[in-house]
């Protein structure tokens, strides 16, 4: 499919998907993703799977945004979106510290997976309805989002 005239290529809204989808995981995942300290204490305090889904979210975000400047990159931006937490998920829980066996990819399939699915085809389900309810108002001759018709002019 041909871009829009003046439209931003594709590379470079599914490259802003995955900037800024590894962004957001940079900043709110913690770096270390360890269950315990070097002397095999527990770490308490901190909630990890929140901070996962805020970044899973953000990701699904992202693709909301890259889908509404450009319909054509859905799939590219729903795989982006998708593997970036993956990889960074993958990595940073592989070398963790943890209190027996690592379950790490066990998380990965059971949880960060199936959320970063979600949240993108979310994202992008999201914007295409946007799309097609405003395409639906434009078609009914409505202007705002009100869901009142335009008003009728008098004289």
């Amino acid at each position: 499919m041909p871009a829009p005239r003046g439209a931003l290529p594709r590379w470079v809204v599914v490259g802003g998907v995955v900037v800024s989808s590894a962004c957001a995981w940079l900043a709110v995942v913690p770096w270390d993703l360890s269950t315990v300290d070097e002397a095999g204490r527990s770490i308490e305090g901190d909630n990890r799977l929140a901070a996962i889904i805020v970044a899973l979210l953000l990701g699904g975000l992202s693709v909301f945004l890259a889908v509404n400047l450009r319909r054509d990159v859905v799939l590219p931006a729903i795989a982006a979106a998708v593997v970036v937490p993956v990889v960074l998920f993958a990595w940073r829980a592989s070398v963790a510290r943890t209190d027996g066996a690592s379950q790490w990819l066990a998380s990965l399939v059971a949880f960060v997976l199936p959320l970063a699915l979600i949240t993108s085809f979310g994202g992008a389900y999201l914007a295409l309805r946007s799309e097609i309810a405003a395409r639906r108002r434009r078609l009914r001759g409505e202007d705002d989002d009100s869901g009142l018709p335009p008003p009728q002019a008098h004289g």
